[in-house]
């Protein structure tokens, strides 16, 4: 990855993409994830220093373009970024370049597992089915467990103590 900017732009859309209708089904409505270049989202470029950052974030911008991973507008008269969007019919590998899991990948991850234990007692089929139903309804899993190897061990000791 050339730069910090790269990762930060594309993790900030893809959050807000994760987020949005448009990740749990598909709309009818022309819907776009974008992130205005302002001091919430992008502080570094329009400080007061920004001249410090402005060539890396440009080139992360350059980057990501001609990667066909964001589209770009620019304030027509002074040339300065108003705002970046996701392309979003190129996910995959943006998920690839940033060697993160996408949500259907993760989802096939937790189903691997789920099956593992799936029928073994009566605590880990309740499990299984919550932890379904949190994924069907694209709700995050996070704060209960953030990794499949997490999963594993909680649906073990489930078994451990109900099997005791």
């Amino acid at each position: 990855m050339s730069n910090k900017y790269e990762e930060y732009i594309l993790k900030k859309l893809l959050d807000k993409y994760n987020k949005s209708i448009l990740s749990k089904r598909e709309s009818s409505r022309n819907i776009k994830i974008s992130m205005p270049f302002d001091s919430k989202n992008m502080r570094d470029y329009v400080s007061s220093d920004s001249y410090l950052y402005i060539d890396a974030i440009n080139e992360a911008i350059d980057n990501l373009v001609n990667k066909n991973f964001i589209s770009v507008e620019k304030d027509k008269y002074y040339n300065y970024i108003e705002k970046v969007t996701l392309n979003i019919e190129n996910l995959k590998n943006i998920y690839k370049y940033l060697n993160l899991d996408s949500f259907e990948d993760e989802m096939s991850k937790i189903n691997s597992v789920i099956s593992e234990y799936y029928g073994k007692c009566e605590l880990v089929n309740w499990f299984c089915n919550w932890v379904t139903e949190m994924c069907n309804s694209h709700h995050s899993t996070k704060k209960y467990f953030s990794t499949v190897e997490e999963l594993r061990e909680i649906l073990f000791i489930l078994y451990k103590v109900e099997n005791q």
